[in-house]
């Protein structure tokens, strides 16, 4: 190798650099065995690149969900799903030598996404799982690109740039470093790790705890003359959501915008996020009731995954820092074309579906989830004979509650 041996653009260089990544692949996954076949030797004026083919096998352990994916830590689904899973990545590897016959460039191609498709199955949850991992060009573990750093600890824009604009004597500022900026914006953040699995009703469980201090302390539990309080409405909206869907993820998506009137009393703070909704048959009884006679449309829904799309704005007071009010759009008809590209079908699945800007319409709903309990026995019958039908075969174990329904 040549002392100065490059391994990719804005990447550390050297041999010491290779070595150091041969123990991550050590520590971080329990490494089963890596082959490869040279099938490419190009011979230019200059150089040689020798090149080949690579299969590389693994399994995947707690240490690497920690050092390589820590972002879905908080998502035990997942974790469950890939921890002692084994997984083979297709790769090649590139050698690039000068005339001195030292290797002055390095190249590398690991298919992480292929290798995780086979496994998690849903493209979606591939890129919510590799979009943020610690793995590099080349395939290098915890090894940032230079430039790279920053952007990535960074995903909320505090910096000393201020934006503003005057308006009637008024000041706009979208981007500024205060306290009143950095409390808002770290409520938001705070949202986000509370419901990022959903509503957790009655669990002693961490994410459970952490909602209850966030209605706890991020919402007045008095407001004069109003019904109900932002708490319970956001209650009754995630609840009527978890209810009628699978929640499988909740995240933040880009930066957070945030706007700091000085005339107003409130702080206004704009964020994307996207939400991952598994669709189970009592999706299609509470949310989209007009499918449940239609088998085709039925059976191609029932478990997959909706990535929806939404913006979301919170409206919090500068001198209590209670939320005031929580506004969001959520994309159902986006996320549902992924699923049903065909428009007059999506226009079908989409025109009697019970849903709000917001998500679930939960006044439209309740009366479903109310009678979910006690419809259960013939809801489970008809899962059951879902499940026959995508197993392909119809047998099936006969229980006394089947004799006496």
């Amino acid at each position: 190798m040549d002392p100065d041996v490059e391994l990719g653009p804005g990447l550390p260089r050297g041999p010491d650099v290779i070595m150091d990544q041969m123990v991550n692949y050590t520590n971080f996954l329990r490494f089963i065995s890596l082959k490869g076949v040279v099938d490419s030797i190009v011979v230019a004026e200059d150089s040689v690149l020798v090149s080949d083919a690579a299969w590389f096998s693994f399994q995947v352990t707690r240490s690497t969900i920690k050092m390589i994916f820590p972002h879905i830590m908080g998502h035990e689904w997942l974790v469950a799903m890939l921890v002692g899973q084994q997984v083979e990545a297709q790769g090649r590897s590139t050698f690039h030598f000068n005339p001195a016959g030292k290797c002055y460039r390095y190249d590398v191609e690991m298919n992480f996404v292929g290798a995780f498709l086979s496994i998690v199955k849903d493209p979606r949850v591939v890129d919510m799982l590799l979009g943020r991992a610690l793995i590099s060009y080349n395939g290098m573990l915890c090894v940032a690109n230079e430039g790279e750093e920053d952007e990535e600890k960074a995903p909320v824009p505090l910096q000393d740039n201020t934006l503003s604009n005057t308006t009637g004597g008024s000041t706009v500022n979208t981007v500024q470093t205060s306290p009143t900026i950095e409390f808002c914006q770290r409520t938001v953040e705070d949202y986000f790790a509370a419901f990022a699995a959903g509503y957790e009703q009655g669990t002693t469980e961490y994410s459970g705890a952490s909602q209850r201090d966030f209605f706890l302390y991020r919402f007045n539990s008095r407001q004069a003359g109003t019904m109900s309080t932002v708490a319970d409405q956001v209650r009754e909206r995630w609840y009527a959501l978890s209810e009628c869907f699978e929640v499988l993820a909740f995240q933040q998506k880009g930066p957070i915008q945030t706007e700091l009137d000085d005339t107003s009393s409130s702080c206004l703070v704009e964020s994307s996020a996207t939400y991952a909704l598994r669709l189970t048959f009592h999706t299609i009884q509470s949310v989209f009731p007009h499918l449940v006679s239609d088998t085709q449309l039925r059976n191609t829904l029932i478990g997959k995954v909706l990535t929806v799309p939404s913006q979301i704005i919170f409206s919090i007071e500068k001198t209590t820092g209670y939320i005031s009010r929580i506004s969001e759009w959520m994309d159902f008809a986006v996320a549902m074309a992924d699923i049903i590209p065909d428009p007059l079908d999506l226009a079908l699945v989409m025109s009697q579906a019970k849903l709000a800007l917001d998500g679930v319409d939960f006044q439209q709903t309740s009366f479903i989830m109310a009678s979910r309990s006690q419809g259960q026995t013939h809801t489970d019958n008809l899962e059951r004979q879902q499940n026959d039908m995508h197993t392909g075969t119809g047998s099936r174990t006969m229980r006394i509650a089947d004799i006496l329904d």
